[in-house]
């Protein structure tokens, strides 16, 4: 999923929407991991950008980001466990560039 950029200096929130995956099976409580790479450019310290753990709210999980880098392009992974014993992963790119 690609998203819009965002500015460094927003926090905003990442929606990741497991609806379609999930069926009748529900994510698993405490097991979201969400995880940040550089794609393009060049940030050392791209782990700060995750702002909090994320949460679980229904078939969605959400994980706050803040700062990043202007020009960098960022992949995000988040990683569940079903109800049904499966583990499921959503990809998403995260463009930053200053307004």
């Amino acid at each position: 999923m690609n998203l819009d950029w965002k500015d460094p200096e927003e926090i905003i929130v990442i929606t990741f929407p497991f609806a379609d995956e999930l069926g009748t099976e529900s994510i698993s409580a405490g097991t979201a991991v969400v995880s940040i790479a550089v794609k393009e450019g060049v940030d050392a310290a791209a782990a700060a950008m995750l702002n909090g753990a994320p949460v679980i709210s229904g078939t969605n999980v959400f994980q706050s980001m803040i700062n990043g880098v202007n020009g960098v392009v960022y992949g995000l992974r988040c990683r569940i466990d079903t109800s049904g014993g499966r583990r499921l992963v959503l990809t998403a790119n995260l463009p930053v560039r200053t307004a």
